[in-house]
């Protein structure tokens, strides 16, 4: 019995072809990008419209800021107040870490012909006391005339013992 090769007996096959890998349709892909785009944008925009640090980041808020409470950068009371001094015709509320502060019943305070906007911690408030370390606040502020749906987040932060 002699040996024979595949080929001498017709049986060879053409490679296997490399699999195909499907790929996502090109809306799905330009959307795809589209979104990390303006989660990149969003992010730039955010550190650069903070004020966060020292003192003297407290200089960069926005013209219709007249005084953060406490300044960025400074240190206070674990049972202090914090809030913004506006310019006349603005109005907002405050984020104090990460915790909405937006009306009276909240223990929020205004005073909207002087233009401060004050929360002060303790029981049966959102906030019962700043936290040892940093603190932040973020005021979303907007003028009176065109109302919260145009609002301009203002963040400083600050350190607490």
């Amino acid at each position: 019995m002699s040996e024979t090769s595949d080929i001498e007996q017709g049986t060879v096959t053409a490679p296997a072809e490399p699999p195909v890998v499907p790929r996502a349709p090109l809306v799905q892909r330009v959307l795809v990008g589209l979104l990390l785009l303006g989660g990149l944008v969003g992010l730039v925009a955010t550190f650069t419209f903070a004020t966060t640090g020292n003192s003297s980041t407290s200089s960069n808020a926005p013209d219709f800021v007249e005084r953060l409470v406490p300044e960025s950068g400074s240190e206070v009371l674990t049972q202090s107040g914090v809030g913004i001094d506006v310019a006349a015709g603005y109005d907002g509320y405050l984020i104090v870490n990460g915790v909405e502060i937006r009306t009276a019943e909240d223990g929020l305070s205004k005073d909207l012909g002087s233009g401060r906007i004050d929360f002060t911690p303790g029981p049966d408030k959102p906030v019962s006391s700043l936290t040892d370390g940093q603190n932040c606040v973020v005021a979303i502020v907007w003028k009176q005339a065109e109302g919260p749906e145009r609002s301009q987040p203002v963040s400083w932060c600050f350190d607490a013992t």
